[in-house]
């Protein structure tokens, strides 16, 4: 029998096998051809195992679907198996999600925070507002401290003229239609610099910022202004940006992934804050733009108008989720929108940006590869015939493979990191797709995909009973493991999960499958 087209009944070597699973010499045995026309070198099978055509009385008695084995006869494996778990019908996929709640906009006296000294700032003070605002609430702190924008708009303009300069253009088209605006223009566009004078000269009277990044840099007295807020830590800054606005300009309603002082230079700006925070997942975005604005998610709860002279200062916060909430992200995003209310808007930007979680694991997983031996590799302490089940990945090895990652990021330390550690959980989703990943990559090695419509229609075939067979396509490879609240089966780089914790429902199988098929990981042959 041709290793390479045994069928996998749906995933019957790649999931746990029943109980009592029946003996190799109880299968049927039906001759096919491959899906490519080629001849057999040796007998190829089809495989429909004895007991398909019942079903599960105890998976009834659950109240699951009585006929579930006998509408996947023809891939009563992964049934059977499915069975023999205790699952029958319904499951859910997927992490918890954020729990994000209520941060009501909050208006304070900032004179007790900021002083003349040369630190800036009242300490104590400082450690209050951190207590009860920093990312908290959105809040607007009046008369923070006395300021003068020491740019002015054609000093900004010519900033951003300079190649060095990051700077950008948002004009506001969709509020100038009727109104002199191009007929082929969007609702929004976004213009990159450095820029021209001419590019200034061609710009609508009315709804366009200027944004200059990293102005500090450029001018001490802008980097002077930082000084008045190191009770933040210096690591968490990270530039003064300057915005200028024509009458109407800004960026549309939006959130942002950092945390941010606001303050009004020249000019007014009206904020409208909202108090609904929403988890990044959620944020819907208008289509078609190369900017980050909020489609029918903004709602406003409340307006502020800032004028200059340092008597409207707004941190606008990246917010915690709820506590000990099984959240997917460690952050909750908070909408605001600020439009110019004149021609004479500079509002000046003062941002903290924490380090990017998937950056920082990347980085540093990256400088501690480049200390690791290259010709070092895994050894097979725990290494035992698998028996029928050669595609299961095996506890032991999954537990030899996580050592040695830990052994690498803590040294002597490792064997002190807990051994029910969520990261081993974390480790086994991925480690699946890894080992599976094809390890030559060549012109014509990938699989033949299909269109999902096909897909779909042998599915149907093998679910309405009709003459089907699935066979793995030749040389890719399948493994599975247990996970805490199911299976996880992987093959050619890609993994795919089997909740057991609940139910599992005829669609969601024949989902998987799909996919399988579509992938062109499994296959009906031509008959």
């Amino acid at each position: 029998m041709s290793r390479s087209s045994i069928l996998l009944t749906a995933l019957d070597t790649l999931v746990p096998p029943p109980a009592d699973p029946p003996a190799l010499s109880d299968w049927q045995t039906h001759s096919t051809m491959s899906r490519h026309a080629r001849p057999a070198t040796g007998q190829e099978s089809c495989l429909v195992g004895p007991g398909c055509e019942s079903s599960d009385p105890s998976c009834s008695a659950r109240g699951g679907h009585a006929g579930i084995a006998l509408k996947l006869r023809h891939i009563c494996g992964l049934s059977i198996a499915l069975q023999a778990l205790g699952v029958c019908e319904g499951f859910a996929v997927g992490a918890s999600p954020v729990a994000c709640k209520i941060h009501p906009p909050r208006e304070i006296d900032g004179r007790p925070l900021f002083t003349d000294t040369s630190s800036g700032f009242n300490p104590v003070k400082a450690s209050d507002f951190i207590k009860t605002y920093w990312q908290k609430h959105p809040v607007l702190l009046r008369n923070a401290f006395r300021f003068e924008s020491p740019v002015s708009p054609d000093e900004l303009a010519g900033l951003a003229c300079e190649k060095e300069i990051f700077s950008r253009i948002v004009i506001e088209w969709g509020a100038l239609k009727g109104k002199g605006a191009p007929p082929d223009k969007p609702s929004w566009e976004m213009l990159m610099g450095p820029f021209e004078e001419e590019t200034f000269a061609s710009l609508p009277e009315s709804h366009y910022t200027l944004l200059v990044q990293e102005v500090s840099k450029h001018v001490p007295e802008v980097a002077e202004l930082g000084s008045k807020f190191q009770f933040i830590p210096s690591w968490r800054m990270d530039d003064v940006m300057i915005s200028y606005a024509a009458e109407g300009g800004g960026v549309g309603p939006h959130v942002d992934n950092y945390d941010v002082f606001l303050l009004q230079g020249k000019g007014k700006r009206r904020w409208s804050i909202s108090a609904k925070t929403l988890a990044p997942k959620d944020e819907v975005l208008k289509a078609g733009l190369n900017l980050r604005i909020l489609e029918g998610t903004f709602v406003k709860d409340e307006e502020w108008i800032l004028e200059p002279g340092g008597h409207g200062l707004r941190l606008d916060p990246s917010i915690d989720p709820v506590p000990n909430h099984q959240a997917t992200s460690s952050t909750c995003l908070q909408g605001h929108w600020g439009v110019s209310m004149d021609d004479e808007c500079m509002t000046y930007s003062i941002g903290f940006r924490a380090p990017n979680i998937q950056d920082l694991v990347t980085e540093y997983s990256a400088h501690v590869s480049d200390l690791l031996d290259p010709d070092e590799f895994y050894q097979d302490p725990h290494l035992k015939p698998p028996g029928a089940d050669a595609a299961r990945i095996d506890e032991e090895s999954v537990s030899d493979l996580w050592r040695q990652v830990v052994g690498a990021f803590f040294g002597e330390d490792a064997d002190k990191f807990p051994r029910s550690s969520s990261g081993e959980e974390k480790f086994k989703r991925w480690l699946g797709g890894y080992l599976t990943q094809p390890m030559r990559m060549h012109d014509g090695g990938e699989p033949e995909q299909i269109d999902r419509e096909e897909a779909v229609a042998i599915v149907d075939d093998l679910l309405s009973g009709n003459e089907a067979c699935l066979f793995q396509t030749e040389g890719m490879k399948f493994v599975w493991l247990a996970l805490s609240d199911g299976v996880s089966i992987s093959a050619n780089g890609k993994s795919w999960e089997l909740q057991v914790d609940g139910q599992l429902s005829q669609k969601d199988l024949g989902n998987v499958i799909e996919d399988l098929i579509e992938e062109g990981l499994l296959y009906c042959p031509e008959m």
